[in-house]
């Protein structure tokens, strides 16, 4: 059974995983003597590391592979994940102009059921925007017809592997965006009202990813010795 997802080594570990859990159980049920998944032996596919965050300049590099593979949703949804920091869900029901008119977005997130106003950073997103027609969801597959969560993830994948950005899923634009917001100055208070994020996710996410980022640490460096000149100048 295994052998039959030999060339999808990751598919077949996640499958022989849950077959040993499933067997296992059957066997504490006195359904089977043994359990046969146990201790396979398989050889483990080598993990890619993946990608937590992603710069502007990769984000542009996704962006335009999805518009060079004609899936102009996935640039759009790309763009909208990274500059606005929203979830999926709400991502894919912005509209123009309902949401968005006058370099603006303003729409209810879903979870926190607050109304919020964002103005795009991103030039490129500002861009992709205005040169979408009015009175459409902004994420339409080429048919015109919207795009539900199913299709955008698939696709999204299949851009990601193009790039060679392994491992990475639309939800860690999100995460970005919260770096990208903390790079900038924002606090967590204003990336949480912003991203609709919990002020505890933001705080996580920052953990996570903060000190182990290089340009904060150089920001850091910079106020230091800022501090130092102006104490020596007293």
């Amino acid at each position: 059974f295994l052998n039959q997802y030999d060339t999808r080594k990751s598919l077949r570990d996640h499958i022989a995983t849950y077959l040993a859990v499933i067997l296992e159980y059957a066997r504490r049920t006195g359904q089977i003597g043994t359990n046969p998944a146990r201790r396979l032996g398989l050889k483990r596919a080598k993990r890619l590391k993946p990608i937590r965050t992603i710069t502007v300049e990769q984000l542009l590099t996704l962006v335009n592979k999805a518009r060079e593979m004609n899936l102009p949703h996935v640039a759009i949804g790309a763009l909208l994940h990274f500059d606005l920091g929203q979830r999926q869900g709400d991502v894919l029901r912005l509209q123009k102009p309902r949401d968005y008119r006058d370099g603006i977005f303003r729409f209810k997130q879903s979870k926190t059921d607050q109304i919020v106003t964002i103005r795009p950073f991103l030039k490129e997103t500002r861009e992709a925007l205005d040169a979408l027609p009015a009175d459409q969801m902004m994420l339409v597959s080429m048919n015109k017809t919207a795009v539900n969560p199913a299709t955008y993830v698939r696709d999204f994948r299949i851009v990601a592997n193009a790039c060679g950005y392994h491992d990475l899923w639309e939800m860690e634009l999100r995460h970005s965006c919260v770096i990208y917001c903390e790079r900038a100055g924002l606090t967590p208070g204003e990336i949480a009202t912003r991203t609709g994020h919990g002020l505890a996710s933001v705080i996580m996410i920052l953990e996570n990813y903060r000190y182990r980022d290089e340009v904060v640490a150089h920001q850091g460096a910079i106020k230091l010795e800022d501090y130092r000149n102006k104490t020596l100048s007293k």
